[in-house]
């Protein structure tokens, strides 16, 4: 696995921001759509605070 700073040009680099939005527009659009599956489940939003906790500290 690569870490970003191994890159030669850390931590001076760039990105494209069109790819980067594309892919964080998808990302929160799936995350739309697990919600609203989760509420209609039964999960409210107690659970849905302890899912976003959970998920923080996954990284």
């Amino acid at each position: 696995m690569r870490y970003i700073y191994n890159e030669p040009n850390w931590p001076s680099f760039t990105w494209d921001k069109i790819r980067v939005l594309e892919s964080l527009s998808k990302t929160k659009y799936a995350q739309g759509l697990l919600l609203g599956k989760a509420r209609a489940l039964g999960f409210g939003y107690q659970e849905e605070a302890t899912l976003k906790h959970h998920h923080r500290g996954c990284y």
